[in-house]
């Protein structure tokens, strides 16, 4: 749990071998935690890109996505919102495909209800409610699509 000691090894795995989608995984995933949202992301769609059938890497890109998709949402640019969540639902969709947890579907779902899409959201968090029926993030997500 060092990521602060671990970003400059990473950054130098990059650096050497820029082809290595784990590395640009590790990368993104210390610089969320670090704070450096856009960074993050783009290390994300690259080791995505790099390596299509990571379910991690799709999965983390499409959470960097809808992230910004909230944040459009809040400041009120709908529209923009409304087509970085469709940019998300693809990349959760293809992870899903590969590795059908938990955590990617409410994402999924929530990726679904931002780019309105309201029956697949609906269905996509009554099957999470199916795997798992305390989550509560599907549960609150349902309850906003049906109301």
């Amino acid at each position: 749990k060092e990521y602060g000691k671990a970003l400059p090894a990473l950054r130098k795995a990059v650096q050497y071998q820029p082809d290595n989608a784990q590395a640009h995984l590790y990368e993104g995933a210390c610089l969320r935690i670090a704070g450096d949202h856009e960074q993050a992301k783009a290390a994300f769609l690259k080791a995505a890109k790099l390596d299509p059938k990571s379910a991690e890497a799709l999965k983390q890109s499409g959470l960097s996505l809808l992230l910004d998709a909230q944040s459009l949402q809040q400041a009120g640019k709908h529209e923009q919102s409304q087509q970085q969540a469709e940019q998300a639902v693809g990349y959760l969709q293809r992870a899903v495909a590969i590795k059908a947890d938990v955590q990617a579907r409410v994402w999924l779902a929530q990726g679904y209800a931002l780019s309105r899409q309201l029956d697949k959201a609906r269905e996509e968090f009554n099957r999470v409610l199916k795997m798992d029926p305390a989550n509560a993030d599907a549960r609150s997500g349902l309850e906003r699509v049906q109301g």
